[in-house]
């Protein structure tokens, strides 16, 4: 656990002392041949400009047409003479379906929202016990909302890669985890007094607001910088992670005195679904190239967490009976 905690506090430091650091290009839109092909495909005429999912996204521009034309033609080459698939543009190279760019990760992104939806129309009761703190129940219904605009907005740039959907993808999912982390810190100090939990939820929810404006801010105005970005997010999925496995370590060893085994059983729920989290994310550190040309490490990496918004739901509907359950017995 202490280094895990190095580890996050090494990354940081090391982060704010370089700065964010650019991003290099890609080996296959930097060929000279693929260059080639663009620049005769843009002065010769661009091929027929393809509608995304029947227009529901913005249409391929000519250039991007030409980009994806010389992309292919560039990769049979490779392929016909034993040459790995590159990169280009900072992605592997797909085949699109029905002008999707992305078609799997488009799908699994979609799929993301289901969890967070259902939650939101139909199990809003079940969800942090209101009765006891509100300012809970605020995170929780303010978290629903971010965690379906993140997915809405992840299946938008993974179908339509642009300028205003790239950044509305990446400043959603910082968000996010950023909002998994204030849940963390609320509900892991709900044991203290009601004035004290207020007041950790407040100046910690100020602070990684804070934290969140200066990353936009700098992403949009100093540098658009995906490593940076990685650091923010990861930071904070590390952060929350630490929390809450040292809150499950500690109720498996001291379980609450109300229900010893309900407490135990909530505390294997986090557990579970923490490392199944670190688990699946091995899928975005260790990249691959594109299976069939559709599904790559991402698109399984989004596939997984489907089942895993359901489990955290669970999880937080059985944690929710839990602390009532411990409440009626303080009061009796």
């Amino acid at each position: 656990m202490k280094s895990l905690i190095t580890l996050v506090a090494v990354l940081l430091c090391s982060a704010l002392i370089q700065g964010p650091s650019p991003v290099a290009g890609s080996r296959g839109d930097g060929a000279y041949e693929f260059q080639v092909c663009l620049s005769e495909c843009l002065g010769t005429g661009c091929p027929t400009t393809s509608l995304t999912f029947f227009g529901l996204f913005p249409a391929w521009s000519c250039e991007d047409e030409c980009k994806y034309a010389c992309m292919w033609q560039q990769e049979e080459r490779r392929r016909k003479a034993g040459k790995p698939v590159v990169q280009y543009y900072g992605k592997w190279p797909f085949r699109r379906m029905l002008g999707i760019q992305e078609p799997f990760s488009t799908l699994f992104s979609l799929l993301n929202a289901v969890p967070h939806v259902r939650e939101l129309l139909w199990r809003q009761d079940k969800l942090a016990p209101t009765r006891l703190n509100p300012t809970l129940r605020f995170i929780s219904i303010s978290g629903l909302f971010v965690a379906i605009n993140t997915w809405i907005w992840s299946t938008a740039f993974h179908a339509r890669d642009t300028w205003f959907t790239e950044r509305m993808d990446y400043h959603f999912a910082t968000l996010h985890m950023m909002f998994y982390l204030w849940y963390a810190v609320c509900r892991l100090t709900l044991h203290l007094q009601p004035k004290q939990v207020f007041s950790v939820t407040l100046w910690s929810g100020l602070f990684l607001g804070g934290v969140f404006a200066h990353h936009v801010y700098f992403m949009n105005f100093v540098r658009f910088d995906y490593g940076w970005n990685m650091i923010i997010t990861g930071a904070s999925v590390v952060v929350q992670f630490i929390l809450w496995m040292v809150w499950a370590l500690l109720t498996l060893r001291y379980p609450s005195g109300a229900s010893p085994s309900k407490s135990r059983a909530v505390a294997k729920m986090v557990i579970k679904f923490q490392l199944s989290l670190l688990s699946f994310a091995a899928f975005e550190a260790f990249d691959f190239p594109p299976l069939f040309d559709q599904l790559d490490a991402h698109a399984i990496w989004h596939g997984l967490t489907v089942a895993l918004g359901f489990y955290w739901y669970q999880f937080r509907e059985a944690d929710a009976q839990l602390l009532v359950a411990k409440q009626s017995s303080i009061s009796v």
